[in-house]
């Protein structure tokens, strides 16, 4: 009877013992489970912020500061500035309501216009044009050297206005699209100058380079055979004084007499769209100034959103 009273004793400390490891080890893998679950909510959290429309919750006085100085910075330059980030809609604009002539800058709009077409089905791309006498015009690096009576490819005569500059390349582009409907389609992307002069080149603002700039970065993320082309072209273009170390731009630029203007998609860490309109002639050194201001407004943007994220999510969390 001893015996068993023992055995029993033992028995019972035995499945104690075990109704205690197990309640432990369930108690841990929920635990486990449920940090695992606050880890994943939070990240989800964090990365749901980052990607939110600018806002006043991105207001601090680190963007407020950089503002005030690049006012400051730019008031030694004769320009306008228009700057876009894409994704999350933070801008910055100075001196925009300046109107400037236009110059080459409205060949982005020949070259949207083609090719959105062509994306549509409404022209050929490889259709040819006569070149004839009516739209020659000088500073045509290209054409200047073909041969009156020449049929050109609407591609290449795109691919001459935006890698060249050629200006009878343009003329070309705007005889077979029309100069009213050219300037309709700029109005209808939001612009409000296009080709408002008698010659075919006209005038501009921040405000229309900016809604070409626009509709042009949209297109290139189409990723169409097209597109790809087209953003070719851009990047490809030259007196392109956008690039910033090993970033590429996608860029347009226009010049006459002591206007001097570039306009494009820099593909940094974080893209952006950026017009400065300036009466420094080609001056390479100015333009390169600006753009690196406005490249560090771009970082800072993203550094003090990224600060603000982690506070929201994870100090919020701690505290």
């Amino acid at each position: 009877l001893i015996y068993h009273m023992i055995v029993d004793y033992y028995d019972n400390i035995e499945r104690n013992n075990n109704n205690l490891v197990q309640n432990i080890i369930s108690e841990f893998f929920y635990n486990e489970e449920r940090i695992k679950n606050i880890i994943k909510e939070q990240e989800e959290a964090y990365n749901n912020c980052l990607i939110e429309e600018f806002s006043s919750f991105d207001n601090s006085s680190l963007i407020e500061d950089k503002i005030y100085e690049l006012n400051n910075y730019f008031n030694k330059y004769r320009v306008s500035i228009y700057y876009l980030d894409p994704k999350l809609g933070f801008t910055y604009k100075y001196n925009g309501s300046k109107v400037y002539y236009a110059a080459s800058t409205i060949k982005m709009l020949d070259a949207l216009y083609i090719y959105t077409k062509a994306d549509e089905g409404l022209l050929d791309l490889d259709k040819e044009l006569r070149y004839s006498s009516i739209n020659r015009v000088g500073e045509s690096i290209v054409l200047d050297k073909v041969k009156m009576g020449t049929m050109i490819k609407i591609r290449d005569l795109v691919k001459y206005a935006i890698m060249n500059s050629d200006n009878t390349s343009h003329n070309m582009l705007v005889s077979y699209i029309g100069k009213s409907n050219l300037s309709e389609y700029g109005k209808l992307l939001g612009a409000q100058l296009t080709l408002n002069s008698r010659d075919n080149f006209g005038n501009i603002n921040v405000n229309d380079s900016m809604a070409y700039l626009k509709s042009l970065y949209k297109y290139f993320n189409t990723n169409s055979n097209n597109a790809k082309e087209l953003y070719s072209y851009f990047i490809n273009s030259d007196q392109n004084y956008l690039t910033i170390g090993d970033y590429k731009a996608a860029v347009k630029y226009g010049e006459y007499n002591n206007y001097y203007h570039e306009n494009g998609i820099v593909y940094s860490n974080h893209p952006y769209l950026v017009s400065i309109l300036s009466l420094h002639g080609n001056n390479e050194t100015v333009i390169r100034d600006i753009n690196e201001r406005i490249n560090e407004l771009n970082e800072l943007f993203y550094k003090n959103r990224n600060d603000l994220c982690y506070n929201k999510v994870y100090k919020k969390s701690a505290g």
